[in-house]
């Protein structure tokens, strides 16, 4: 996988949120916004080149976060499956110790 064409397809906007990344981003108060800014500032962490049906990433980036109006940089990572189209899979603050079970 390559940084460099998941990014132009961000700038394409030429992704798909899943319901699964809606429902996360609500839950932990992710916008698109700092989706974007972490995958355009990132690099990937971990690859699933193996995965169906398509392969997965997991990227990495800093982006600015309020909490109780305090601003930080914080990392932020995005679970992206990339196939025709870029798919949003899952965003955390925190990288989970196992972000996906092959």
């Amino acid at each position: 996988m390559d940084i460099d064409s998941i990014r132009q397809m961000v700038q394409n906007r030429d992704f798909i949120a899943t319901k699964h990344v809606a429902a996360r981003m609500a839950q932990r108060q992710v916008s698109e916004e700092q989706i974007i800014t972490a995958i355009m500032n990132g690099r990937i962490i971990e690859e699933r080149p193996k995965q169906k049906p398509y392969p997965k990433c997991l990227i990495a980036g800093n982006v600015e976060r309020k909490i109780a109006g305090v601003s930080f940089i914080m990392p932020l990572y995005i679970a992206c499956a990339l196939g025709d189209t870029l798919y949003l899979l899952s965003t955390y603050w925190e990288r989970p110790r196992d972000w996906y079970r092959s």
